[in-house]
């Protein structure tokens, strides 16, 4: 009896903190039909080796969204990246390619969307996340420079594992 409680809560207290979200799940990206980010890394000043090498990374990513948080966990050949987004709260943090950033994440219907917006320049990078209608996930990556007057769009595409 007391095995089938422990249970029971386990798996009650867990749905209640996991959501059904679409996004939710392991995502490998696929390279073919993908864009490469190689202009939008120049764009925020990433100098050419680094951007060869992120932009030929082939990534699987694992969404689980909550009721407060979005958690990434990318995993490539070069090294894995963990990150915890908490949802609705503005943060400024360090970005490796961005810089010092003001980060929010939002969820807007079944989109995870995340922005940063340059605490020195006025670059504002928004990565958009959501399901297709033929189960891919795309994941979009829309750069602006209001000082160059510069916008670029790249989207990159994932299938569900």
């Amino acid at each position: 009896f007391r095995l089938y409680l422990f249970f029971f809560f386990f798996f009650f207290f867990y749905s209640m903190e996991t959501s059904n979200h679409p996004l939710n799940g392991l995502w490998a990206m696929d390279p073919k039909t993908s864009d490469s980010i190689d202009e939008v890394l120049e764009a925020q000043g990433v100098g050419w080796a680094k951007r060869k090498v992120l932009a030929s990374l082939v990534v699987n990513e694992t969404i689980t969204i909550t009721d407060t948080l979005a958690k990434i966990h990318r995993h490539t050949s070069i090294r894995d990246i963990d990150e915890d987004l908490p949802l609705n709260t503005e943060e400024e943090i360090d970005n490796e390619v961005a810089g010092r950033v003001k980060r929010i994440v939002t969820i807007e219907g079944d989109k995870l969307v995340v922005k940063l917006t340059s605490v020195k320049g006025s670059s504002v990078v928004v990565n958009t996340r959501y399901v297709m209608d033929d189960g891919r996930m795309v994941c979009e990556t829309n750069f602006t420079d209001n000082d160059k007057g510069k916008t670029l769009l790249k989207r990159r595409y994932f299938n569900k594992k």
